[in-house]
């Protein structure tokens, strides 16, 4: 955890350290101020992969229209050490303090009409781009963990959850989703209000590699 800085929004989400990761609580279901980041003291390349091992702990009872999700990102132009531990972290309070992207994982039954397949939105005005797949369903069902593949380079972003399936990958291309090479660009996870997440195995490879080579 010391690799990380937390914002806490209200306090009311946890951020603590695991053996092998760490585990990531957002607070109230209906608090969207109680939400729960992390972000790398480290910064990124260019371009480059990150393998992590994600588990759903739990679903709550009730959730908002948009569920109870994860997200995974890169973000620049702002050092998240210089914001108070109370920085709001909801997306529309957060989104303009930094260029750069997140991932939305699936966090809902495919029964869902919201938030049920992987998305990407930029900042700092929140842009949805179009996969340019069709659009894939990654189930995070409680206590079953599975390996997340990141890779980004150029204007290409991936994401694959190659323990669910080959089919469950999905691309984009965008200029705003360029990481540069100055501004000191960050990995963030983002657990929202009403979820419970467990990160562990985060391994970054960095390099040259292409996103469409880089084994997704």
């Amino acid at each position: 955890m010391d690799q990380y800085i937390i914002l806490s929004g209200d306090g009311t989400g946890t951020a603590e350290s695991t053996v092998r990761g760490f585990r990531l609580r957002g607070g109230p279901y209906d608090d969207f101020a109680s939400g729960v980041r992390l972000f790398s003291t480290f910064t990124l390349p260019v371009s480059g992969t990150v393998h992590y091992r994600l588990t759903r702990e739990f679903v709550p009872r009730a959730v908002t229209s948009e569920g109870a999700w994860l997200n995974v990102g890169i973000v620049w132009g702002l050092d998240p050490a210089a914001l108070p531990a109370e920085t709001p972290t909801g997306d529309i309070a957060t989104a303009p303090m930094w260029a750069g992207w997140r991932i939305t994982h699936a966090n809902k039954d495919p029964v869902a009409t919201s938030s049920n397949r992987i998305r990407i939105r930029s900042y700092p005005d929140r842009v949805a781009i179009p996969p340019r797949e069709s659009k894939a369903l990654a189930n995070f069902r409680p206590g079953v963990a599975h390996e997340v593949v990141l890779t980004w380079g150029g204007d290409v972003v991936s994401l694959a959850v190659p323990t669910m399936g080959a089919k469950v990958r999905q691309s984009w291309a965008g200029d705003a989703l360029r990481v540069p090479a100055t501004g000191g660009p960050r990995l963030m996870f983002y657990a929202s209000f009403g979820g419970g997440w467990l990160l562990e195995d985060i391994r970054l490879a960095a390099g040259s590699m292409a996103p469409e080579k880089a084994g997704l």
